[in-house]
């Protein structure tokens, strides 16, 4: 048996939607699901999570869900759990990233009058040209459509807000990994892993949705990491 792997999603993301495909993309493991805000709304529920994994097993923190992920191994002590960083954000609005402060506040503003235009622009941006089934979309829209208003505002203000220092963050040797592009329309690699150069990347080639366009590169990151 292949290593356990737990998903965290991103914002108005639960992975879990995509359950069916992402354990297609990767056979013969067991796969568990977190959503990202769920540990909005209790940030234990992360620790949580990673101090119940079993051996070998594997946190992939996707999107915003990495941004929890650094804020949690910064604020210390996490447990000792390997990790792949998926589109890894550390400062989502800081210099050279696509989303200034006031895109986000648009969106924010957006977001309490016309929900469904602003999850739908968001999918766009992050479907991008992606090869997605019509019944994976068909999953995300579902799924998203459940998340609160608030719940939605306060992953955006997360995102906004939230901003982690590379020098606060824990090296781990052989623990730690980046799947990133510089091609991702949402978290560009180069905005991103400034000041993260001593831990190993796997690049791809385009897109925000690695896990399901290029299986490959996370491989390659489970093998860059191997169990202890």
């Amino acid at each position: 048996m292949a290593e356990p792997m737990l998903w965290m999603g991103g914002w108005a993301s639960n992975l879990a939607c995509w359950r069916k495909t992402i354990e297609a993309r990767f056979p013969g493991r067991k796969h568990r699901y977190l959503d990202a805000h769920a540990v909005l709304a209790d940030a234990s529920a992360l620790e949580s999570a990673a101090a119940g994994m079993p051996p070998g097993g594997v946190i992939l923190a996707w999107s915003m869900g990495s941004l929890l992920l650094h804020r949690a191994l910064a604020a210390g002590p996490f447990p000792d759990v390997r990790m792949i960083s998926l589109c890894p954000i550390l400062d989502f609005c800081g210099e050279g990233s696509p989303w200034p402060p006031a895109v986000v506040a648009h969106m924010l503003r957006k977001l309490a009058r016309s929900r469904e235009e602003v999850l739908e622009e968001f999918w766009q941006l992050a479907k991008g040209g992606s090869a997605v089934s019509p019944e994976d979309e068909d999953a995300w829209r579902k799924q998203a459509a459940g998340y609160s208003f608030d719940s939605l505002a306060a992953g955006l203000e997360a995102l906004a807000s939230i901003k982690v220092d590379p020098a606060a963050l824990p090296r781990r040797p052989g623990r730690h990994a980046l799947v990133a592009s510089p091609r991702d329309p949402v978290a560009p690699a180069g905005a991103q892993l400034e000041g993260l150069s001593d831990l190993p990347v796997f690049d791809y080639a385009e897109g925000h949705l690695p896990f399901l366009d290029h299986p490959e590169a996370v491989l390659a990151a489970l093998g860059g990491i191997p169990p202890a």
